[in-house]
């Protein structure tokens, strides 16, 4: 079930269906150390122009790991 709303909410993503892809956030919450979760979510906040939001998904995935998530931090969030 976790693999299913993960692909669901890439391919949204994918299809630049931006809202749409926030309803991975109810899947965060049941899966919160998901790294590519919180990764995609802060692209899809990022789209929807909230940078707050993108940035705090974008801290949590770069503390677990997510290397690309620290490079965005450095351009966009500090």
């Amino acid at each position: 079930k976790a693999l299913k709303v993960a692909s669901t909410a890439l391919i949204k993503f994918m299809k630049s269906d931006f809202a749409g892809c926030i309803e991975i956030a109810i899947f965060i919450e049941k899966n919160p150390k998901d790294v590519t979760a919180l990764y995609n979510r802060g692209q899809s906040l990022l789209k929807l122009n909230d940078t707050t939001g993108a940035c705090e998904d974008f801290h949590k995935a770069y503390q677990m790991g997510n290397a690309t998530a620290g490079e965005i931090i450095k351009q966009l969030c500090e």
